[in-house]
C-alpha cells in the first residue's frame, strides 16, 4: 500500500478529505508494529513549519520542561507569541 492509498482510505474512513487530512496538521509515515492488520503506515501530526522550512517545535513545548526536566515557563503547551 502506497502512504497515498494510505491517506486516501484514512481521510474516507474519517469523513473527510484528503485535503482536510492535511489541513489539520496530519500526515502518514512508515509503521513497522507488527500488529495483525497494520497497513504499514502510521497517522503522526506535523509541527507546523516556519516561512524557512524549520520547524516551530521546540524541547518542552508541551510539558513546559527543557530536554533536561528543567521548568522553562512555558506552561501553556507552547504556545507561541
Amino acid at each position: 500500500m502506497t502512504k497515498e492509498e494510505f491517506v486516501d482510505g484514512y481521510a474516507i474512513r474519517s469523513g473527510m478529505s484528503v485535503e482536510s487530512f492535511y489541513w489539520l496538521g496530519l500526515t502518514a509515515a512508515p509503521c513497522d508494529c507488527g500488529e495483525p492488520g497494520c497497513q504499514g503506515w502510521q497517522v503522526i501530526s506535523q509541527p507546523d513549519p516556519l516561512p524557512d522550512g524549520r520547524t516551530a517545535w521546540k524541547p518542552g513545548a508541551m510539558t513546559g520542561q527543557d530536554k533536561h526536566g528543567k521548568k522553562t515557563g512555558d506552561a501553556e503547551g507552547g504556545r507561541r507569541g
